[in-house]
């Protein structure tokens, strides 16, 4: 059988979103819902394929250095990027997306889930790539 990807997801998303994450990916979820320090998130990352990022994580290239070879994406639930260092992630080959919208909706969430699906299930390239 395929290991299913670990997604990490850094905040509380709406319990759909929850769902469709626990039944395609193994998610680690943010059951606290507080945003996490750069330490934090280079120690959670470390056993990750992806992430789900909203506001308030920072992905410095020291965090995105610390990456393991087989992280694949950072998914921002945001309206932009501006949290990832766009430059290290290219650089370790890791795709950075944005859903285009800073509500945390299900809406968001759920177009930030399809950006998840097109890396790991090979669909289109997410339209809003960073």
């Amino acid at each position: 059988m395929t290991r299913r990807p670990v997604i990490l997801v850094t905040r509380r998303l709406d319990p759909a979103s929850h769902q469709r994450m626990s039944r395609d990916y193994e998610a680690v979820l943010n059951e606290t819902d507080k945003s996490f320090s750069s330490d934090e998130l280079a120690k959670l990352c470390q056993h990750v394929d992806g992430v789900i990022a909203c506001n308030g994580e920072q992905f410095s290239a020291k965090v995105i250095s610390e990456f393991p070879p087989r992280m694949r994406v950072i998914a921002c639930s945001t309206y932009s990027a501006g949290m990832v260092d766009l430059e290290a992630a290219r650089s370790v080959g890791v795709i950075v997306t944005h859903s285009g919208d800073p509500s945390l909706s299900p809406q968001d969430a759920s177009r930030t889930l399809d950006a998840v699906d097109a890396v790991f299930k090979g669909y289109a390239p997410p339209d809003r790539l960073a």
